[in-house]
C-alpha cells in the first residue's frame, strides 16, 4: 500500500486511532511529518527510547494496543532498531504491527510481519 493510498484510507475513516512508534531524532521527525497528514485522525506518537536513555522514563506505556499500530523509521540496515521498537512495545502485551514505514533497506528478518509495508 503506497503511502499516499494509506493517508487517503486513513482520512476516509478506514483505521480509527493510530499509534505511531519511532526511535531517535530522525524517527521523531518522520513521525511528526507523517501525523501532520492526518489532521482529523486521533494520533499518538510514542517515542521508544534507545538502550541507556532514561530521560522522561524509559518504559513504553499509555497506549491502546487495539489502535492501528505504525512503526516509522528512516532506514533499515540490520533491522535492530525496528526489532528493538517492536520488542519494547510488545514486552507487556500483544501488539500487532499494522503498518511499517521505512525509507529503504527492508529485509524480512525482523521477527514479525507487518500487515502493510510502505517503502521506497
Amino acid at each position: 500500500m503506497p503511502l499516499v493510498s494509506f493517508v487517503i484510507f486513513m482520512r476516509e475513516g478506514g483505521g480509527g486511532a493510530v499509534n505511531v512508534f519511532c526511535r531517535g531524532s530522525s524517527g521523531a521527525i518522520l513521525a511528526a511529518l507523517f501525523v501532520s497528514f492526518l489532521p482529523h485522525i486521533e494520533t499518538q506518537i510514542i517515542h521508544v527510547k534507545k538502550d541507556g536513555e532514561s530521560s522522561h522514563s524509559s518504559k513504553v506505556t499509555g497506549f491502546d494496543a487495539y489502535n492501528m499500530n505504525v512503526i516509522i523509521d528512516d532506514f533499515i540496515c540490520s533491522g535492530e532498531t525496528i526489532r528493538e521498537i517492536y520488542n519494547n512495545i510488545s514486552a507487556n502485551k500483544f501488539v500487532a504491527i499494522d503498518v511499517l514505514i521505512v525509507e529503504s533497506g527492508y529485509r524480512n528478518s525482523l521477527g514479525f510481519e507487518p500487515e502493510y509495508l510502505i517503502t521506497k
